[in-house]
């Protein structure tokens, strides 16, 4: 009986401690790069720009344990995850037109990306002091969009395909604590599998290792309430 009391104790005792240290966050992250990719002698696609805006919100269950959630909007060749363009270029442009959606965007080649992401992650703090925390992301991620081609003679924009990219990894980063509510938080590229379909056709690629580029690296805050 008293193995039962002091086991209810300590749960209670724990329940208490989580639940005087769990709070929800809401904040959001951005991402810049520009890409340049050479086709041939006669065609590069120059001038190809990615940008990410990513509100998140989540719930930190104790001092190293969180979960939480990216949804937001990409645009450009990075909405392709940790794929490069410039690898998948060759493919694009033998296979079907919708693959051709799959390079980004250019005004040589009129062609543009846009696409939307969702990401739950669970968080893991490693190392925390009273201004600085490292954390590494359990994410995975779906990313679904629709690339368009400019059709010059008709001068409207014509959808070329759907592109969808599944990933699972590990993504680490860090937290700066500006104040007790409001904390910096920015993540450097991540590792893990990633995998690119085109819709109605047979185009797939799939990728696995280490992804750290301007085009996967985000910067942003969150707000603790």
């Amino acid at each position: 009986m008293k193995k039962i009391i002091s086991l209810a104790a300590a749960a209670i005792m724990l329940l208490a401690g989580t639940e005087a240290y769990a709070q929800f966050y809401f904040g959001g992250s951005a991402g810049f790069a520009s890409t340049t990719v050479k086709v041939s002698e006669d065609v590069s696609l120059n001038g190809s720009t990615t940008f990410k805006i990513l509100p998140e919100v989540g719930y930190q269950i104790n001092d190293k344990m969180a979960v939480g959630a990216q949804i937001g909007y990409l645009n450009g060749p990075g909405a392709l995850g940790g794929f490069d363009p410039s690898d998948l270029k060759g493919i694009a442009f033998a296979a079907s037109d919708a693959a051709v959606s799959a390079v980004g965007n250019t005004e040589i080649m009129g062609v543009k990306l846009s696409a939307f992401r969702v990401a739950p992650y669970f968080r893991y703090t490693f190392y925390s002091n009273h201004l600085l925390e490292v954390f590494a992301d359990a994410a995975i991620a779906y990313t679904v969009g629709n690339g368009k081609q400019y059709d010059k003679s008709e001068e409207v924009w014509d959808n070329r395909g759907t592109i969808s990219v599944i990933e699972a990894g590990i993504k680490p980063g860090f937290k700066v604590k500006v104040s007790k509510n409001f904390h910096l938080v920015g993540r450097l590229g991540s590792f893990g599998y990633q995998n690119l379909k085109v819709k109605d056709t047979s185009y797939s690629a799939s990728r696995f290792g280490l992804d750290v580029d301007g085009s996967n690296i985000l910067f942003g805050f969150v707000y603790a309430m």
